[in-house]
C-alpha cells in the first residue's frame, strides 16, 4: 500500500534525518531544495517596505521556486508571480525609473512591486495571513470574506479560507519561511 506524503513532509521527514545525521548535511542538503537567489535585493527590499526578509523568500520560493522567468498559467511572471496590472499599477505607485513591462522578469523590479504589494496588503488587512490570502486570491475575495460570518467572526481574521489553493498557499508560505529562517539565519 503506497502512502502519498507531500513535499513538505518529505522534506520534514529529511531535515529530522539530517538533523540525526549532523547539521553540516542539513544545510548542505536543505540549501540545494530551498535555495535563496538575490538576497541582497530581498534584504533591501524588506528594509524598504518593511516587511520580513523571510516571508519575501518564503513568497518567492512558494510562487516560483526562485525562477525568475515563470509565467503562471494565468500570466503571472517572474519571482514573486506579478500580474501585469499589478506590476504596472506598482511600479505606478512606487515611482520606479525605466520600468516597462519586460522588466517584471528583473528581479529588482520583480522583488521591489512584490515587496511593495505585500506591505501595502499586510497594512491594509492588518495580518500576515490575511494579506498572503489576498496576495493569492486578491484583495477583492479577501474583502468579501472578511464581511462573511462564515469565514470571519471579527471582519479582521480569516477562522475560514474558503479556497483551497489559497488555504494551502498561506500555510505553505509560512512554513517556508520558518525553513528559510533556519537555513539562512544569518543572511538577513
Amino acid at each position: 500500500m503506497l502512502v502519498k506524503i507531500g513535499k513538505l513532509s518529505i522534506v520534514m521527514i529529511f531535515i529530522g534525518l539530517s538533523l540525526f545525521i549532523g547539521y553540516k548535511s542539513f544545510y548542505i542538503v536543505g540549501k540545494k531544495i530551498f535555495p535563496l537567489k538575490e538576497e541582497y535585493i530581498i534584504r533591501e527590499m524588506s528594509n524598504k517596505y518593511e516587511v520580513d526578509p523571510y516571508l519575501i523568500s518564503g513568497i518567492i520560493y512558494t510562487e516560483s521556486k526562485f525562477n525568475k522567468y515563470a509565467i503562471s498559467n494565468k500570466g503571472a511572471k517572474g519571482y514573486m508571480q506579478l500580474m501585469d496590472t499589478t506590476a504596472i499599477w506598482g511600479q505606478d505607485e512606487i515611482k520606479l525609473d525605466n520600468f516597462d513591462i519586460e522588466k517584471v522578469y528583473e528581479a529588482k523590479y520583480n522583488i521591489e512591486i512584490g515587496t511593495w504589494y505585500i506591505s501595502k496588503l499586510i497594512k491594509q488587512f492588518g495580518s500576515v495571513d490575511v494579506a498572503l490570502a489576498s496576495y493569492n486570491a486578491g484583495s477583492g475575495n479577501v474583502s468579501k470574506w472578511l464581511e462573511n460570518v462564515r469565514y470571519s467572526t471579527d471582519k479582521k481574521t480569516l477562522k475560514n479560507i474558503p479556497f483551497e489553493e489559497t488555504k494551502n498557499y498561506v500555510d505553505k508560505v509560512k512554513k517556508i519561511k520558518e525553513v528559510y529562517k533556519i537555513l539562512y539565519k544569518d543572511y538577513f
